[in-house]
């Protein structure tokens, strides 16, 4: 109707059927723009939680890994082979930690760990007499424990090298060469990206401190004034208690008096509905009676 009238004005004479035409096109071109401007919003949303959440895996990652002993790019493969099975990266560490101490334990000859390792067939020192790192050592495993068949050995073994995870471990073994194949080909951050992923996390954690700061020093000065406010509106409550409970009643009291109305109101009209169904055959001059 606006553009039909504003080519009046500008004396352009445009037919019924053209006019229809252009407005459709319109509503297409507005149709169109809404649906666009919602796909960025999404994907500006999307970008924003994915950098976020990469931001705080990277932290996470090299939390884990220096708990467990390994690098970074080692957990991140092995989480890779575990997450075939659906196992996730806390665990992944957590079943490193204790293979990291079995290694440690059977560095020494202490303990039932170097019998295990001997038993797999599975060297935990390189040619140099070195420990060799937990992943490399974790895929010997995936490749020993693959060719053995599930059972009580097997288990106790995978529980002696890896604690309790080991038993969870299980099927990420039997996995074998897709396992193995999977730590190879991981995509993983490299030390670099994680640094800066954790100095994301921690630049976002010290503005939030400092938001918070700044509206702590904010309001502040003005809690005196605000507990005062809160005190009078306290006080009027308190001697306006009555008055306050008669009005909420009285209002109550309506709304019941009314729904009660229409009750009756109600009821009336079905029983005049009812009266008609029953007496619907009968002649006029008895219902009249």
């Amino acid at each position: 109707m606006i553009l039909r009238e504003l080519f009046a004005r500008l004396g352009l004479d445009v037919d019924a059927q053209s006019f229809a035409k252009g407005a459709l096109a319109v509503e297409v071109v507005k149709s169109g723009l809404t649906k666009l401007v919602d796909a960025a919003v999404e994907v500006a949303q999307q970008f924003v939680e994915n950098v976020k959440g990469t931001a705080e895996y990277a932290e996470n990652i090299e939390g884990l890994a220096q708990s467990a002993g390994v690098t970074t790019d080692a957990l991140q493969r092995v989480g890779k082979a575990a997450a075939l099975e659906g196992m996730g990266i806390d665990e992944v560490s957590f079943s490193l930690v204790m293979l990291t101490r079995s290694m440690s334990a059977a560095a020494k000859g202490e303990g039932e760990q170097a019998a295990a390792f001997k038993k797999l067939g599975v060297s935990i020192k390189d040619a140099h007499g070195h420990l060799r790192s937990g992943d490399q050592v974790f895929a010997d495993l995936i490749e020993k424990f693959s060719a053995m068949p599930d059972g009580v050995e097997k288990t106790h073994l995978s529980m002696e090298l890896l604690g309790k995870s080991g038993a969870k471990m299980i099927p990420v073994f039997n996995n074998g060469a897709e396992a193995l194949e999977a730590m190879r080909t991981a995509t993983v951050m490299s030390p670099e990206q994680i640094k800066a992923g954790k100095e994301m996390v921690m630049v976002q954690r010290q503005l939030g401190a400092q938001t918070k700061a700044l509206w702590r020093g904010a309001v502040a000065p003005l809690l005196p004034a605000i507990i005062e406010l809160l005190k009078q509106y306290r006080d009027w409550k308190k001697a306006n208690n009555e008055v306050m409970k008669q009005n909420i009643q009285r209002v109550l009291g309506a709304g019941i008096t009314a729904v009660k109305a229409l009750g009756k109101a109600f009821s009336f009209v079905l029983g005049v509905i009812k009266f008609f169904k029953d007496n619907l055959h009968a002649p006029i001059i008895d219902i009249l009676k």
